[in-house]
């Protein structure tokens, strides 16, 4: 007969080893795990099931154990060796454990990591395609000089979508920047700089030939030209009919592109001119010859010498070679 006491320590060693399975998460009797020697991922972290094998693959205890973070994957397009030393600390106990001792540890498992990238050429196409989609012009009359991008990146694997923001004010001529926000499944993951020179095609006046200073344009001095330019403001690119008649300030050589810092208007009174003084007090009007003491155009108040008198006279300018003074 059976030592009662006896009886009492093998049901308590029982228990024991009853709850060690438990808290083990139910190690089941069979199951395998084999390693891979490489493989390859999608993800930013890499799980047991991910490197091995684990069988049978209905067991419940090879679903917990395949869950098991092994480590952190290697960067997008990079490969991570994981030695077995590093597997067997970082997974051992549980390994051991979940297999039933059933487990060969490899020398390495090589973890490659998947990727996409976007190119330079992809770049130089999103930054054009913002600026014609944008820009005032026709899609025709816009031209890029040089356009500047990171080069290649690598990003993950996943749906890739790429946002657009331009900075404000700045206009879509000249040097511009825009900020380009690279999103995989929604998620940004680089946020990057796009600049380049955008030059628009236009019709421009140069001059057909050397005009000197002080000369007065007229057609003839001019011709129209197809260039490439980045400047449209109306000053840059004066109309035909805002430079002829009006005096050169400066020598404006052959082929020159003309702008309105390089003309001025014709005063309408020059200094040392003969001038009309008119006279007005509402019921009558007396008009004199006087001699324009300096240059004015049209409501500009001017020095005159009335020749009658010899007196000097402050006049407004109100027509070419005409001013006028009330009293």
């Amino acid at each position: 007969m059976r030592n009662p006491k006896n009886i009492h320590q093998e049901l308590i060693v029982g228990g024991l080893l009853v709850l060690a399975v438990c808290l083990c998460g139910a190690t089941v009797q069979g199951l395998e795990v084999v390693f891979k020697k490489e493989v390859t991922v999608n993800e930013d972290t890499i799980l047991l099931k991910d490197i091995a094998v684990l069988s049978p693959a209905d067991d419940g205890s090879a679903a917990r154990l395949g869950a098991l973070v092994v480590s952190a994957a290697p960067a997008p397009g990079e490969v991570l060796t994981l030695n077995r030393p590093f597997l067997q600390y970082r997974l051992g106990p549980a390994v051991q454990a979940g297999a039933n001792g059933q487990t060969v540890w490899p020398e390495n498992v090589i973890v490659k990591r998947t990727a996409q990238s976007i190119s330079i050429e992809q770049f130089e196409e999103i930054f054009r395609g913002y600026i014609r989609k944008n820009a005032p012009w026709k899609a025709s009359e816009i031209f890029f000089a040089r356009i500047s991008t990171p080069g290649i990146i690598t990003l993950p694997q996943g749906r890739l979508a790429v946002e657009v923001q331009e900075r404000s004010g700045q206009g879509y001529l000249g040097h511009v920047f825009l900020t380009a926000q690279v999103n995989v499944n929604g998620k940004t993951v680089r946020t990057i700089s796009l600049s380049g020179e955008v030059l628009l095609q236009k019709e421009v006046i140069r001059a057909a030939h050397k005009i000197d200073r002080g000369a007065v344009i007229t057609k003839e001095d001019l011709t129209l030209a197809l260039e490439k330019i980045k400047d449209v403001r109306p000053e840059s690119n004066p109309r035909w009919e805002d430079i002829v008649g009006k005096r050169a300030t400066r020598h404006i050589q052959s082929g020159q592109i003309l702008t309105v810092a390089m003309m001025q208007d014709i005063p309408m009174v020059q200094k040392g001119k003969q001038v009309v003084i008119r006279a007005d007090n509402g019921l009558i009007t007396v008009t004199t010859l006087g001699i324009a003491q300096e240059n004015g155009q049209q409501g500009d108040q001017v020095k005159v010498i009335n020749v009658g008198s010899g007196k000097e006279i402050l006049a407004t300018v109100v027509n070419p070679g005409m001013v006028t003074v009330h009293f």
